[in-house]
């Protein structure tokens, strides 16, 4: 072949090569970042093929916080003029005036750096699980703390009454109120699994079940007749008050969140990501294959869609319907999810600084209280961008 011959062919197939080259390098860089923590930058690079949007107008500042330590759970009480945290580290239960910016710190560490806190249904106590005790003893379930001043208030006792062994059996890890308010579930006994109801009314127990695989989530359902249990991957749905089972579905291989939406009409669960980072022998990082997932399904158990949360080694802990608009919001790494699961529209992401360690949604579903590194900020949600 002459020179003239193969000068030309090069000229005709050097935008080819330059392309597959550019396409490998991509590929490369995309398969050494399987298994990291994505930055708001990555996703923003990647967004194209990811099927988000990120939008940073869809949330927008009201209030700062300082709490000192990461925050592992909120609540806002019935009227949304206050808001309850749990933090780690301290352990003590912050109460946040959000009008004045006040704070009151409760008096006494009250909690196991748990997951969940709730006010009563008027709004003028606080329960979370008790771990610290203040008479010395040691087989309280939950307490109640005062809103005004943070001062403890009433012990609620476990369903194994006096016993105080180092078990903790009382202690409540997770647990959830009615939304008819006569009801309180709880997760219990952290070497023996199980569920404990409560009579909401005067804080007794009046069922107790074994529950062997936890409790990772808990749904009620919007009469009160029903609850769903999130525990390994599998839904189920447990009738009350004699806590029995109606029906179990498998979703997912691991744990994560469960929630009912406002009709009662749809059940959304999450994934955390199945995350197994290193090779035991060579101690090198491993891809994670299976990511974060998010399922809606109906009051039978039957998939109707589902939605891949494009970050990897996360886990979706925390999930909330909007009050008015089919909106899921939930929590992804250093980010919050909405997902308008009715339509085709991709996923809006809004950044934040840390990770996202709690979330919530204020009555009525204008305002958004998030916990991300050592920071508690309120938000407001406009609207309008999710429509």
């Amino acid at each position: 072949m002459k020179t003239s011959e193969m000068l030309s062919r090069y000229r005709e197939w050097r935008g080819v090569w330059l392309a597959l080259s550019i396409a490998v390098v991509v590929g490369i860089a995309l398969v050494l970042s399987v298994g990291k923590i994505y930055s708001p930058a990555v996703i923003r690079a990647l967004n194209g093929s990811m099927k988000t949007e990120f939008n940073e107008k869809v949330l927008s500042s009201l209030a700062t916080f300082d709490p000192e330590y990461f925050v592992t759970a909120l609540a806002w009480s019935p009227d949304g003029k206050y808001l309850a945290a749990s933090v780690n580290g301290d352990v003590r239960v912050l109460i946040f005036d959000v009008d004045s910016r006040e704070v009151v710190k409760s008096e006494w560490k009250p909690t196991t750096g748990g997951r969940s806190i709730s006010f009563t249904p008027e709004g003028e106590y606080i329960l979370t699980p008790s771990s610290n005790y203040p008479d010395g003893k040691n087989d309280y379930s939950l307490i109640l703390i005062d809103r005004r001043t943070g001062a403890f208030l009433q012990r609620v006792e476990g369903p194994y009454p006096g016993d105080r062994s180092f078990a903790r059996r009382n202690v409540a890890s997770k647990f959830a109120l009615s939304p008819d308010h006569k009801w309180l579930l709880a997760a219990v006994d952290l070497r023996n699994p199980g569920l404990a109801l409560y009579d909401l009314v005067t804080l007794t127990v009046t069922k107790t079940i074994p529950f062997p695989k936890g409790a990772d989530g808990i749904a009620w359902r919007p009469d009160s007749q029903a609850v769903a249990i999130m525990a390994g991957g599998t839904v189920r749905w447990l009738s009350v008050p004699d806590l029995v089972e109606l029906q179990a579905f498998k979703y997912f291989d691991t744990g994560g969140s469960v929630v009912y939406s406002p009709d009662g009409k749809l059940l959304a669960v999450g994934r955390a990501a199945i995350n197994t980072p290193f090779d035991p022998k060579t101690l090198k990082r491993l891809p994670i294959h299976e990511g974060a997932q998010v399922k809606l399904i109906d009051s039978a158990g039957a998939l109707i869609a589902s939605a891949d949360i494009p970050l990897s080694n996360i886990a979706v802990y925390h999930l909330f319907f909007h009050n008015t608009l089919p909106i899921l919001i939930g929590t992804a790494n250093k980010c919050i999810f909405f997902w308008r699961y009715n339509s085709n529209s991709p996923l809006l992401l809004a950044p934040f600084d840390g990770i996202v360690t709690a979330l919530a949604i204020d009555p009525s579903g204008d305002r958004i209280a998030v916990g991300y590194g050592q920071k508690l900020e309120i938000l407001r949600i406009n609207s309008d961008e999710l429509k």
